[in-house]
């Protein structure tokens, strides 16, 4: 009797163990970061996620070299000057880490956006400076978007310019009925249309595979709660790109190799030949 009783003891006894091992792993805190490795130019910026599990420590974040980058309490990175830093993330005591590679803008790259820009015959043509895709590179968004006060034109044309492997690559959009509106929370293009308004297409995009149509959806014919669900998916976080008048001026300004962009707008905005918001 007593013998089975000190072998259930040493079964309990096992199970416990067992099961403390469990609970620990399972509620053990952890620190993952998006990125290991990035690389960006000078002027240039880029956000690092850092997710956390299991505790509520604030994350805290630091650079190796503040001279050559420098990282906001949200874990935005800035270029400032070529060379290399270490950017950490702390919370508690887990700790990741991030290298960071920052260049000097390419000059050929500098002159093809501003050559190709030059080169244009739209008259109404405007640009945007952004980085689309999060890489930490900055795009050129060319549109030839004719607005006369009450009503856009119905056809327009637009292109996405990218240096990329050594070379200026042009993607073309249009000529149609859309509109570079926006950038959404994951990354992707939301594009705007003057006819048909209710429907909505999003694509991806990258230097290497350019622009590829993710989803295009007609409202007219989706229930409600649909419209809502692939709202909630696609149309969260919009960031507009602000377009600037094609000049001098502004060439210099933000094609000048410190990759500056032209900024993001809750509304789709213009500052040149067009005046709306």
């Amino acid at each position: 009797m007593k013998k089975r009783i000190s072998v259930s003891l040493v079964y309990l006894l096992f199970f416990l163990i067992v099961l403390g091992t469990v609970s620990t792993s399972v509620y053990a805190a952890s620190l993952k970061l998006n990125k290991k490795k990035i690389s960006i130019s000078v002027g240039s910026k880029y956000r690092l996620k850092a997710t956390v599990k299991g505790s509520r420590k604030k994350v805290k974040w630091s650079s190796s070299n503040k001279s050559v980058a420098t990282v906001t309490s949200k874990g935005l990175i800035k270029g400032k000057k070529a060379g290399k830093a270490t950017i950490t993330v702390k919370c508690g005591k887990l700790k990741k880490k991030c290298k960071v590679t920052v260049k000097q803008a390419d000059s050929k790259a500098i002159a093809a956006y501003k050559k190709t820009l030059k080169s244009l015959s739209w008259p109404t043509a405007v640009f945007a400076v952004v980085d689309i895709n999060g890489d930490g590179s900055y795009e050129v968004i060319v549109e030839d978007i004719v607005y006369n006060g009450n009503k856009f034109h119905p056809e327009r044309k637009g292109k996405i310019l990218c240096w990329h492997n050594g070379a200026l690559k042009c993607y073309n959009y249009g000529p149609g009925i859309e509109t570079f509106e926006a950038i959404n929370s994951n990354r992707q293009i939301y594009m705007g249309r003057t006819r048909g308004k209710a429907i909505t297409t999003i694509y991806s995009f990258s230097p290497g595979a350019g622009i590829k149509e993710v989803t295009s959806y007609f409202g007219a014919y989706l229930k409600e709660d649909e419209i809502v669900r692939l709202n909630k998916k696609y149309m969260s976080g919009l960031k507009h790109p602000v377009f600037v008048r094609i000049s001098s001026q502004n060439l210099k300004k933000y094609l000048s190799g410190k990759g500056k962009p032209t900024g993001t707008s809750s509304t789709f905005v213009s500052k040149g030949h067009l005046n709306y918001s």
